[in-house]
């Protein structure tokens, strides 16, 4: 049988002298420790301390062995006869819980030779054909049978050398354990392509199995059992995926909403022992915020000859770029009013939500029309739709009158003449030369005076 197949050894059941293997379906604990990967057995003993306590357990052997005189991978050896032990004492046994055999590889393919001396505490397990058969699990119990595990190894056709795959066992009581069972343990665990409403789970566990995760919101989240989160209800998103060992997997997490927190939980359960499940890992992530920020109440106000006060509140937080161009250039685009190069004034300031923020405009020329574009960007990088308002600066310098003359002389009229350099309103009075010159103001108003027009 392959390592998928359940193994229940029933340690009760054992005596020193015969051991049974049977085939069940009883859930059992995880491994407690899981060995080294990949050692070569090759001309050279190699010890092992299975349950890494610093007392070696037993030895894969490659040595010159004594009928054939070759120097090949030849036996396994406990180095505790009385304590560790193979759990199996005839061939028979043997083939019914591992497949054609658990034998060892200088007897002919197909032996069905029992161990030397044919009982479970045997010094030497050196029967049998594993060479050329692939990996295939070894079922032992040691240090006082206190212990339960097995050792996967590959011998390759010839049998000049061993490869120790790995091992693991498990303690305290445990009555079954299946050959190749592993407590997943997780590693290089993230959260990466976060978008708006999805992100990808990527993890890697030493054991095949099945991956289970469940989402909550970051600000409400409390650790989930394993068995809360391979239930999968109750929570924001949920999802599963299978597992290879040592093999990076990446799943995906959908169902989500932009700008949001969460916190993602997830286990690995081995497939080959119900309840065989990881340590519950979390991480935190954030979901990206996609919707840009919505200018409202763009006004112009404080107009002077050389200046204007420009107001904006936007929906949302970030910061807020302005620039001004004469009102009949064309107009910018976000991204050109963000980078503020060609503007007659530009200008950023930090914006909170809902609240006003103010441009002081100065520098400008008196008796223009002026066109004002504002953005907002969020701290996301979202940029707002250009919002603008038109303004023209007030004009200050007062008018310059030429050519004044009069003519068309009578008993009792005449005509006055005036030239000036810009539009406007002109205003006379016709006082005796003798009376005082009335002020600007006064002439406009015309109160006192003999004689007074208005000319358009």
């Amino acid at each position: 049988m392959d390592k998928k197949t359940l193994l229940l050894k029933r340690l009760s059941s054992y005596s020193a002298t015969a051991a049974a293997m049977t085939a069940l379906s009883t859930s059992v604990s995880g491994q407690i420790y899981s060995g080294p990967k990949n050692i070569l057995v090759d001309n050279a003993t190699v010890n092992i301390d299975l349950d890494n306590d610093g007392t070696n357990d037993f030895s894969f052997e490659n040595g010159t062995f004594l009928y054939y005189g070759t120097r090949n991978f030849n036996q396994i050896r406990s180095l505790d006869v009385t304590n560790n032990k193979w759990i199996a004492s005839t061939m028979s046994s043997m083939v019914s819980a591992f497949g054609p055999n658990i034998s060892f590889p200088y007897y002919s393919p197909g032996s069905t030779t029992t161990f030397v001396s044919g009982n479970l505490g045997d010094t030497y397990f050196n029967a049998g054909n594993f060479a050329g058969l692939g990996d295939k699990y070894i079922a032992l119990k040691f240090s006082a049978s206190t212990k339960l595990g097995w050792i996967r190894i590959n011998i390759p056709g010839g049998h000049a050398t061993a490869t120790i795959r790995d091992w693991a066992y498990t303690e305290g009581g445990v009555s079954n354990f299946f050959t190749g069972s592993l407590k997943p343990v997780v590693s290089n665990s993230s959260v990466s392509d976060a978008a708006a409403t999805t992100a990808k789970l990527n993890l890697t566990s030493n054991a095949e199995g099945t991956v289970y995760f469940a989402v909550q919101l970051a600000t409400t989240a409390t650790i989930p059992t394993a068995a809360a989160i391979k239930a999968g209800t109750g929570f924001l998103a949920t999802g599963s995926g299978a597992a290879t060992a040592d093999a990076a997997l990446s799943l995906d997490i959908t169902g989500l909403s932009e700008n949001t927190g969460y916190k993602i939980f997830y286990i690995v359960e081995n497939p080959l022992v119900s309840g065989n499940i990881s340590e519950v890992g979390e991480l935190s992530f954030t979901t990206p915020d996609i919707t840009a920020p919505v200018l409202s109440a763009v006004t112009i106000d404080g107009i002077t000859a050389t200046g204007a006060d420009a107001h904006l509140t936007a929906n949302e937080s970030g910061t807020a770029y302005i620039a001004v161009l004469a009102a009949s250039a064309t107009a910018p685009v976000a991204t050109e009013i963000k980078a503020g190069a060609g503007f007659a004034i530009t200008g950023n300031k930090a914006a909170t939500a809902s609240v006003d923020v103010e441009f002081g405009l100065t520098g400008l020329i008196s008796e223009t029309d002026y066109k004002v574009y504002m953005v907002v960007e969020d701290a996301s990088g979202n940029i707002s739709e250009v919002s603008s308002a038109s303004f023209t600066t007030l004009d200050i310098t007062a008018p310059v009158l030429s050519a004044v003359s009069v003519d068309g002389i009578t008993a009792t009229g005449a005509t006055a003449h005036l030239t000036s350099d810009e539009a406007g309103t002109a205003y006379f009075a016709v006082l005796a030369a003798s009376a005082t010159a009335p002020v600007a103001a006064r002439l406009k108003q015309g109160r006192g005076l003999q004689l007074q027009a208005i000319l358009l």
